[in-house]
């Protein structure tokens, strides 16, 4: 019985001799910290600068009346005239979308028995796609006359956000490989492979917001409005190896 333990025991030593942690190792702990030495990290950044192909438009309409039924009728009223308006600028009702409908009461806080209900107001808020970029002052000037009130926000874009986000990214990561190579030449050594990359983000396209009621616009001229250019911008940190 005794010589059979031995042998068990030595099976066991042998095994933990050749299927050890090599990884915990002095040696092995060299080789990895050598490896780390020999790595460039740096920042890669790429710009595309793209004309917008599409406006974001959003807007409403806000009525109010004595009766809740009274400011809804009044706002579908002049909702039929403003889709109408969308229709004639040949905006598909698949670009029309309705971002908020709310109904909500009115009270007077300066009555001395306590808040009194005045009345209500219905807020209707649409965002449209609009990709006639030359037409979007003559498109919030033929809203106004439909009767819209409120004009909240023009944000320009592209429908090809995701191609020109692509090369953007594709510049930064040849910006980040460029830096190494300046790097590596100056160290005395040659930039060998690329051994992690991280995506640190992309910009999008700021909003342009008007923030203004429609009805402020001058019915004598056409509303000016600028779509200038986007700047679509993307960052990468890379990892060299030497």
């Amino acid at each position: 019985m005794k010589k059979s333990i031995r042998i068990l025991c030595a099976s066991a030593t042998a095994l933990f001799v050749l299927f050890g942690t090599p990884h915990l190792t002095p040696a092995n702990s060299v080789a990895h910290a050598e490896v780390q030495a020999r790595q460039i990290t740096v920042n890669g950044t790429g710009t595309v600068t793209v004309d917008p192909d599409v406006v974001y438009v959003q807007f409403g309409v806000e009525t109010t009346g004595k009766t809740a039924s009274e400011a809804m009728n009044r706002n579908a009223t002049i909702f039929a005239s403003v889709k109408d308006a969308l229709r004639k600028a040949g905006i598909a009702e698949k670009d029309i979308q309705t971002v908020q409908f709310s109904t909500f009461p009115e009270y007077d806080y300066n009555d001395k028995q306590g808040p009194k209900l005045t009345g209500y107001r219905v807020q209707n808020i649409v965002r449209v796609t609009y990709r006639d970029l030359k037409n979007v002052g003559s498109l919030l000037d033929q809203l106004s006359a439909a009767g819209i009130n409120r004009v909240d926000s023009l944000t320009f874009g592209s429908e090809k956000m995701d191609q020109y986000t692509a090369t953007a990214l594709t510049r930064a990561v040849q910006d980040a490989r460029a830096k190494a190579d300046v790097l590596a030449q100056a160290a005395g050594v040659k930039v060998k492979e690329v051994i992690s990359i991280s995506q640190l983000g992309t910009s999008q396209p700021p909003v342009v917001y008007m923030q203004k009621m429609a009805a402020e616009a001058a019915p004598s001229a056409t509303s000016a409005v600028y779509a200038g250019q986007l700047q679509v911008s993307a960052s990468v940190d890379v990892v060299f190896g030497f």
